[in-house]
């Protein structure tokens, strides 16, 4: 699940020449691993997939198969209560239920830790960007493809 503000490019204000300057290396670690992506970004309220492909370019827009529903149009009594106040994590979980999809196997790139349940560990779930600058490359391989028992946070 790939945020864009904040992981993709530089967190506002953020000037044209850089949006989506992060897309390419985080297209190319989901190519290497043969992962995909979900966009949980809230640029989907106002554009949709197709739209959003187009501007990020075509090694991330190649590997996006979806975007999370939005947290106003979730039956929230469905989920389980340990998420209430984790509005991106539910966002998460309801996407991969409608899918039918493994719910174990995924991990969200975001820079808001707090929208996530605090899980650590194996368990953890979201990898925070911790920099304004956005996701960068170097990162992107080392923390992405070791996620599977790190803490929840992609230093930069």
């Amino acid at each position: 699940f790939v945020d864009f503000d904040g992981v993709l490019h530089p967190e506002s204000p953020c000037y044209a020449h850089r949006l989506f300057e992060r897309a390419d290396a985080l297209g190319e670690v989901l190519r290497d691993h043969q992962a995909w992506a979900v966009l949980s970004t809230s640029w989907r309220v106002n554009h949709d997939m197709r739209q959003l492909q187009r501007q990020m370019g075509t090694q991330l827009g190649e590997r996006v198969v979806g975007v999370n529903p939005q947290i106003d149009d979730l039956d929230r009594r469905a989920l389980p209560d340990k998420l209430q106040g984790f509005p991106r994590h539910m966002e998460c979980v309801a996407y991969l239920r409608a899918q039918d999809a493994h719910l174990d196997h995924w991990v969200a790139l975001d820079d808001r830790p707090y929208w996530f349940y605090p899980l650590r560990g194996p368990k953890t779930r979201s990898l925070q960007v911790r920099d304004t600058r956005g996701l960068l490359h170097r990162d992107a391989k080392r923390n992405i493809v070791n996620h599977r028992a790190t803490p929840a946070s992609l230093p930069i």
